[in-house]
């Protein structure tokens, strides 16, 4: 075996046992190992509290179930006004053949969605004042959180967010125009970098009586993103999990 392939092995190997890349305990940077799907986890003050608390089961919900994520690496970054360089969570989905084999795999995968649940309340702790939603920011950080061993083809990026522009604290948008006038503003000061065709899915939660229409937000973000050659979908967590069902169904 090569001596880089037993490099990263031993790498692997020695952050599965550390639990490498919770909040809070240093480790090497996400782009050591190889990341193949990227979780942004919204935490902005337009989502209440009790959201907040409703994202991790969310979030593992789709990991679980994804029929476009059988297998790889995932990171999951806190997303505020800034993404945090180091994961919350680094962890591995492998793969099944057996029905032991996934009880055991469901049995790790809760307890990374612990482990996230700890690190988003020790955010909030530490970061009171969380005003801003930066959402434009934190996609042109993506191609720099995914490992540079990863394949194109199989990268893909999933927030967790109500998909409201507001970098610059001016409140949440109300309407598709103050949408679009939002996310204009941070393009002009993180213009995107290239996804290279990399799938971009939101799943939307939002803590608002009236929600944006879905709608409304998949026609602004499309065009957000097509310059920088991403493909973008958003639902809620039941349409997606809905949706993976019946393509596992198809075998698709």
């Amino acid at each position: 075996m090569p001596m880089r392939m037993v490099r990263r092995a031993a790498a692997a190997l020695g952050c599965a046992l550390m639990g490498w890349g919770n909040a809070g305990q240093g480790g090497p940077p996400p782009e050591r190992l190889e990341t193949d799907l990227l979780v942004y986890c919204d935490v902005s003050a337009s989502l209440s509290k009790q959201m907040v608390e409703q994202e991790p089961a969310i979030i593992f919900r789709f990991i679980r179930n994804d029929v476009l994520f059988r297998s790889g690496h995932f990171a999951i970054h806190i997303a505020d006004r800034d993404v945090e360089t180091e994961p919350a969570v680094y962890g591995t989905k492998p793969p099944v053949d057996f029905l032991d084999e996934k009880l055991k795999r469901d049995a790790e995968l809760k307890q990374k969605e612990n482990q996230l649940s700890q690190a988003l309340k020790e955010y909030e702790k530490s970061h009171s004042a969380r005003t801003r939603t930066c959402l434009v920011k934190a996609i042109r950080s993506a191609p720099r959180l995914f490992a540079e061993t990863s394949n194109s083809k199989h990268r893909r990026l999933v927030i967790v967010s109500d998909m409201l522009e507001d970098c610059y604290a001016q409140g949440d948008p109300r309407t598709p125009d103050q949408l679009r006038a939002r996310i204009a503003r941070s393009l002009k000061d993180y213009p995107l970098a290239p996804l290279s065709g990399a799938p971009v899915t939101a799943v939307f939660i939002s803590s608002a009586a009236e929600p944006m229409d879905l709608d409304v937000l998949r026609t602004v973000w499309t065009n957000t993103l097509e310059p920088a050659k991403a493909k973008f979908s958003i639902a809620t967590i039941d349409t997606l999990v809905h949706n993976a069902a019946m393509a596992e169904s198809q075998g698709k």
